[in-house]
């Protein structure tokens, strides 16, 4: 199953974009998108969970795992390289 987030509806959707995410570890992470704007939202994410989600093309995506003393971040994906090219069908 894939999950749709949409932390913000009140942004603006012509500088939003939707982006993809998938688990492809054996880990649970959390996934956190900072913004350029002061909007901010964070998931957990289990093994192979999929996730959908709007945020603007500036965004990052940072997943991290728990480590022994505290979260550690083991990946910074800009969300440009995430993003879904949506196209219309005739």
């Amino acid at each position: 199953m894939i999950e749709l987030l949409n932390p913000d509806r009140t942004l603006n959707c012509t500088t939003t974009r939707l982006f993809y995410y998938r688990n492809t570890t054996n880990q649970i992470q959390i996934m956190r998108v900072e913004q350029t704007m002061p909007q901010r939202f964070e998931k957990v994410v289990f093994p192979g969970e999929q996730v959908l989600f709007y945020a603007t093309s500036a965004a990052f995506l940072d997943i991290y795992v728990n480590g022994i003393t505290s979260l550690n971040r083991v990946k910074q994906i800009p969300c440009t390289e995430l993003q879904i090219i949506e196209t219309e069908q005739s």
